[in-house]
C-alpha cells in the first residue's frame, strides 16, 4: 500500500512588505531571535522591534484563494525611543469564533495595546495586572 500526503495550501506570505523585516536570505524565518509570529486561522502576524505585519489570507465559496482577503498590515506602535521601548510579545484574542478577533501586544515598559485587524488602536493599557 502506497503512503498518502495530503496538503492544503493556506496562502502566501511572500509581499514586499516582509523587507521591512529584514527578511530575504535563507531561514529568515527560523534563524531570526527578534522575529516573533502567531499564527490565526486566517491571518499570519510577524513582529520585530518596532514593526507588526499581519498578513491575512481566505478562501472563496469555491475553494480557491479569494483576492480580497490578502492583504498586508503594517502596525508601527507608537514606542518610545528614550526608554528604548520595543515590542517583546503578540498575541490573537478571539472572540465568539471568527467574529470579533482583535490583536494583543505587549511592551518591554509594560503597556498592553489592543489593536483591531484594520490597525486601529483600541485599547492601551498601562500599568501592573494583578493576578489574582
Amino acid at each position: 500500500m502506497s503512503r498518502r500526503l495530503h496538503m492544503t495550501d493556506l496562502g502566501s506570505i511572500a509581499c514586499d512588505a516582509l523587507t521591512d523585516l529584514r527578511t530575504g536570505k535563507e531561514s529568515w524565518l527560523v534563524d531570526n531571535p527578534d522575529l516573533l509570529i502567531f499564527l490565526d486561522t486566517h491571518s499570519v502576524a510577524l513582529a520585530n522591534h518596532s514593526l507588526i505585519l499581519i498578513l491575512h489570507w481566505s478562501s472563496s465559496n469555491n475553494g480557491g484563494p479569494d483576492p480580497d482577503k490578502n492583504r498586508v498590515l503594517k502596525i508601527r506602535p507608537d514606542l518610545s525611543p528614550i526608554e528604548s521601548e520595543y515590542i517583546s510579545t503578540v498575541e490573537w484574542l478571539v472572540f465568539d469564533d471568527e467574529v470579533n478577533r482583535v490583536f494583543a501586544v505587549g511592551t518591554s515598559r509594560g503597556y498592553l495595546l489592543i489593536y483591531s485587524l484594520h490597525g486601529n488602536l483600541i485599547h492601551k493599557h498601562v500599568g501592573s495586572f494583578e493576578c489574582v
